[in-house]
């Protein structure tokens, strides 16, 4: 990366130059100017960034750093999304805030350590789900069970009704199912 920043009309002095770069050590240095004189100055900034490297538990995880938007975990190709791919990230050097948040589940904050030219790693960071209703599903007697879908497959509607209990519903029973809430998981019709 290379930049070119001119100053014209200068009065002969001494001017004081820093120059800064997100991800580099600043520069700066005095220049004096005689009357008609001109000056070309290199800086040459040294990068003070290091890798930080994680993974999730789910993947599709929104990462963020120091309060800035810095990528998100994918899938493993071929694989459920229930841990991701290794996700490498260059950032500054220093104390780093790390958030890690996906819809409906809880958001994980971690503080990590970056060195410069080091590469830091938080693991796999498992997010906990959290127990969001997301349809109501009316069966032909009438009852309606409500909770997360879980899936519809082999002739039955699973919902989770409370953390770690499902219920299985033949789709054939099914009179209807509604949506609770508008991030409701694809699919969810019977």
């Amino acid at each position: 990366f290379s930049s070119v920043f001119v100053v014209t009309n200068a009065l002969p002095g001494s001017f004081r130059v820093r120059v800064r770069l997100e991800g580099h050590d600043p520069l700066a240095r005095t220049v004096a100017l005689g009357p008609g004189e001109h000056s070309t100055q290199e800086f040459r900034l040294r990068p003070n960034t290091g890798s930080l490297t994680l993974s999730t538990s789910p993947a599709l995880v929104t990462v963020s750093v120091d309060g800035r938007r810095a990528g998100a975990t994918a899938a493993k190709p071929g694989v459920s999304d229930s841990v991701s791919q290794e996700l490498v990230l260059r950032v500054p050097a220093g104390t780093r805030s790390v958030e890690l948040s996906r819809p409906g589940y809880r958001t994980e904050t971690r503080t990590v350590e970056v060195g410069r030219n080091r590469t830091a790693s938080l693991g796999t960071v498992e997010l906990e789900r959290l127990f969001i209703p997301d349809v109501a599903v009316v069966t032909r007697n009438g009852t309606t069970v409500r909770g997360m879908f879980k899936e519809r497959a082999g002739g039955f509607y699973r919902v989770e009704t409370a953390p770690g209990l499902v219920h299985s519903i033949p789709v054939d029973d099914i009179e209807s199912v509604q949506t609770i809430r508008s991030d409701a998981a694809p699919g969810a019709q019977p």
